[in-house]
């Protein structure tokens, strides 16, 4: 202990400082490769194909749809809704600009499915996309296909009504990644670094 105590109060220097930050960041970067690993493996059973999923649901432009409907090509599916004041509308935005950038719009479909179909029609979700300069689909449908939807995927959703009995949700916030024919390929958080996400679609798109 009296060791330890003498190393705290001598000062390190400048080298040794720059060896515990290099040991910090291989550690870290290890950890995220097992993680990732590990996600990798249990994918397969973590979410069923988009195909598998027997709901009946409508596009934004009033079209009925399944979700082997959007199976035929890569896909971005994010779980929110319109009224949602942060998160949703700045998730998809991100995940549109990075399409842009990436030059992968026309590769990769965007869409929305959102977690509160009593509010968000078809007119609703129609309106709510001509926010966003990258082409993307928007479903809603019956609250209870909605609610088998969420429950077959593992997406979380809550009800909050605040004081002024206003309505808004808390949800999963991560965007789910599937590959053409509707396999599940993996998840993009929304606070990852621009160069992760690049990668990742640039992946979807090959996978």
């Amino acid at each position: 202990m009296a060791l330890f105590n003498a190393l705290l109060k001598r000062p390190f220097r400048a080298w040794q400082l720059a060896l515990f930050a290099l040991l910090f960041i291989c550690v870290a970067v290890a950890i995220g490769y097992m993680a990732e690993q590990q996600a990798r493996e249990m994918r397969p059973s973590l979410y069923p194909n988009l195909t598998e999923i027997d709901v009946q649901l409508v596009s934004h432009e009033g079209k009925a749809m399944t979700l082997a409907d959007i199976s035929d090509k890569p896909s971005l599916v994010y779980f929110g809704f319109t009224y949602c004041p942060d998160i949703c509308p700045t998730t998809l935005a991100m995940m549109a600009g990075q399409l842009a950038a990436s030059d992968l719009s026309d590769d990769i479909q965007l869409i929305l499915i959102t977690v509160d179909p009593d509010r968000d029609t078809p007119e609703q979700l129609n309106d709510y996309l001509s926010l966003f300069d990258v082409p993307m689909l928007a479903l809603t449908g019956p609250p209870d296909q909605i609610d088998k939807l969420l429950a077959d995927m593992g997406v979380f959703r809550a009800e909050i009504i605040d004081e002024d009995g206003d309505i808004s949700y808390d949800h999963t916030s991560s965007v789910f990644m599937f590959k053409k024919g509707g396999a599940f390929k993996g998840t993009i958080s929304p606070v990852e670094p621009a160069d992760f996400i690049a990668d990742k679609l640039n992946r979807l798109v090959k996978s």
